[in-house]
């Protein structure tokens, strides 16, 4: 897809996202999810992170595609910091919106840096999942970008630390929000058969 295409695509699904006519099956389904979200009480004060959360998911699609058309190596913590590319936190805000308790939803500006921190293990770890996929098809993968295994795992290990050291604070406020987190982490990491990453394998 060239650059311009990401480029519309990116300007049509926010446009959508603040009440656009959707006018691809794309811009329908954000549609549909932007509807469905608006019948939740609130939904009016949350739209603007749930928006912003959107264009920095839509931003690191279209920089990881740069990075993979232009063979663009970055660095690890680069590669990280563009982790918004996954999704993961995108889905968390909208779960949190529609089926969120009462503290959730009011304290939903910090507990994206909680899902952050969630987000850049998951990064990583999809990554080694599908890394023979990926290598196939000619996708970016951490391992492809001048990474060691042992690298990745001690990164790996280090944002799971962080990530349940944060998400351990949740528990007195909203346990239901606090299980949901560390699911995200322990069933990936079931789903992908990987919760020790063995660089030698």
């Amino acid at each position: 897809m060239p650059g311009e295409q990401v480029d519309r695509l990116t300007r049509e699904c926010l446009a959508v996202a603040g009440g656009a006519v959707p006018r691809s099956p794309v811009t329908r389904f954000l549609a549909d999810l932007r509807d469905e979200l608006a019948t939740v009480e609130g939904f009016g004060l949350a739209r603007r992170l749930w928006h912003d959360q959107l264009a920095r998911t839509l931003d690191g699609m279209a920089r990881a595609w740069g990075w993979r058309d232009t063979r663009a190596v970055p660095t690890l913590e680069r590669y990280l910091d563009n982790a918004d590319s996954r999704g993961s936190c995108f889905v968390d805000l909208s779960h949190w919106i529609y089926t969120g308790d009462g503290w959730t939803r009011g304290h939903l500006a910090e507990l994206r840096a909680v899902s952050r921190r969630v987000q850049r293990y998951l990064h990583l770890l999809g990554d080694v999942a599908s890394y023979r996929r990926d290598l196939s098809w000619g996708d970016l993968n951490v391992l492809g970008l001048g990474v060691t295994g042992g690298e990745v795992t001690d990164a790996m290990a280090g944002l799971a630390r962080e990530a349940t050291g944060l998400i351990e604070t949740l528990r007195g406020c909203s346990p239901r929000t606090a299980a949901y987190l560390r699911r995200r982490i322990g069933f990936n990491a079931g789903f992908t058969g990987i919760s020790d990453f063995d660089p030698a394998t």
